[in-house]
C-alpha cells in the first residue's frame, strides 16, 4: 500500500484529493483464481506499485496469474458482473519468486534495477545491505494492492484509525509489519508524488484539513517477520 506521510504544505487544495467528500458505493466483492482475463488489470495494479518505472509489467503480469491458482484478485460478485464486461480487479494479492536470478526474465531485472536505484538515492546502508543478502538467497516479491478508497469490508479501515495518524497506510494491515517483534525486517520510503500530475488520486491526501504526501515503503524483511504478518493478518489482529 501507500503510507502518505503528514505534511503542513497545503498549497493547490483545488487539486488535491479531499478523502472527507468521497462518495460510498455499496457492492459486493469476491475473491477469485486468477485467469487470463484479469490481465489488464493486473498490469493496472503493478502500474499503481511502479508509477512510470521501466519495468516489464505486462511480463509480470503474465507470470503471476501463469501462477494460478497461486494468489488472487478481488472483483465484483459473480452475481453482480456483466457478460459481456472485462474482467473487473479492484485488487491482487500474490507472491512472485525471484530465484535463478541468472536466467530471470526480463522483468525481474528491471524490478531488481529499479530498487536498486531507488535505494541508493532515499535508502540507509542497512537496507541496501539487506537486499544484496536477499538477492543471494531465495526471495520473493509479495504483491498486496489494491484501489484507492477501497471498500471497509475488504480493507478492515476505520476512520478513527487515520484521524490523528502522522503516518496513513492505504492498506492498513501494512502497518503490522512495522508493530511485530519476530524475525527481521529493514525498509524505505520513496516519494510518489511528484510522479504524478496534481490532479492525480496518487498527488496529495487531505483529511480533516492536513495534506499528506503518498511514498511508497520497500520492505526487506525473512520469513519469520513475514510469516507473523500473514498470521496476525488472517486472524484480523490490527
Amino acid at each position: 500500500g501507500i503510507p502518505y506521510s503528514g505534511s503542513n504544505d497545503a498549497s493547490d487544495s483545488g487539486d488535491l484529493i479531499d478523502d472527507e467528500s468521497s462518495r460510498r458505493i455499496d457492492f459486493d466483492i469476491e475473491a477469485f483464481p486468477m485467469e487470463s482475463g484479469d490481465r489488464e488489470g493486473v498490469v493496472n495494479m503493478l502500474t499503481q506499485i511502479f508509477l512510470r518505472a521501466d519495468i516489464d509489467l505486462e511480463g509480470f503480469a503474465n507470470s503471476i496469474i501463469a501462477q494460478s491458482p497461486l494468489g488472487l484478485v478481488f472483483g465484483p460478485a459473480e452475481d453482480q458482473s456483466e457478460e459481456e464486461s472485462e474482467n473487473v480487479v479492484y485488487g491482487v494479492v500474490t507472491a512472485v519468486s525471484l530465484i535463478n536470478l541468472g536466467n530471470a526474465p526480463k522483468f525481474m531485472k528491471d524490478i531488481l534495477d529499479f530498487l536498486e536505484m531507488k535505494s541508493r538515492k532515499f535508502a540507509l546502508k542497512e537496507f541496501r545491505d539487506a537486499l544484496e543478502v536477499a538477492k543471494s538467497k531465495r526471495t520473493g516479491i509479495f504483491i498486496n494492492e489494491r484501489m484507492l478508497n477501497f471498500p471497509y469490508q475488504i480493507r478492515r479501515m476505520t476512520i478513527r484509525d487515520l484521524s490523528n495518524a502522522d503516518v496513513i497506510f492505504d492498506n492498513v494491515e501494512d502497518k503490522v509489519l512495522y508493530q511485530i517483534c519476530e524475525g527481521e525486517a529493514n525498509f524505505f520510503d520513496y516519494p510518489v508524488h511528484s510522479e504524478v500530475e496534481s490532479s492525480s488520486k496518487f498527488h496529495i491526501l487531505v483529511k480533516d484539513g492536513k495534506s499528506y504526501k503518498p511514498y511508497r515503503r520497500v520492505v526487506v524483511m525473512d520469513i519469520k517477520r513475514f510469516d507473523a504478518f500473514l498470521e496476525q493478518v488472517i486472524n484480523g489482529v490490527f
